[in-house]
């Protein structure tokens, strides 16, 4: 059998492993979560663009939940825009939404890690009394 020990540091191992899935189930929610959100905003967004300006002044503006900082180069080209030119911004606009909400669904190096640990956790041989 196993000595008390090896008992012991089996049990906190696999302590460890199950809080560690634990927060990572969380972060995935919380990933997913973000991404909802911004695909909400995003999809707000273009119905917003594809309506008639008359209809966009009457409309109160939504807040969006996830505020963001305007780039400085975006202002500086929506200032020097052409009206030929902003549907190309627009675009421009959609992809910028869309190449941010893939940044944010990156996972940060700690969760790599995070992660890679638990591979690493769940893939080790397990302990043999001997």
């Amino acid at each position: 059998g196993l000595d008390l020990t090896t008992a012991n540091q089996i049990k906190a191992s696999l302590t460890d492993l199950e809080i560690l899935r634990q927060k990572r189930l969380a972060g995935q929610r919380a990933e997913e979560q973000a991404v909802a959100e911004m695909a909400r905003i995003t999809e707000e967004q273009r119905a917003k663009d594809e309506q008639p300006p008359a209809v966009e002044q009457s409309r109160p503006v939504e807040q969006p939940r996830f505020t963001e900082q305007p780039l400085p180069a975006k202002q500086e080209q929506a200032d020097f825009a052409e009206p030929d030119a902003q549907e190309s911004s627009s675009t421009l606009s959609k992809e910028l939404e869309l190449l941010r909400a893939r940044r944010l669904n990156q996972a940060s190096p700690e969760e790599m890690k995070a992660r890679l640990q638990d591979v690493v956790l769940e893939k080790r041989p397990k302990l043999k009394s001997g």
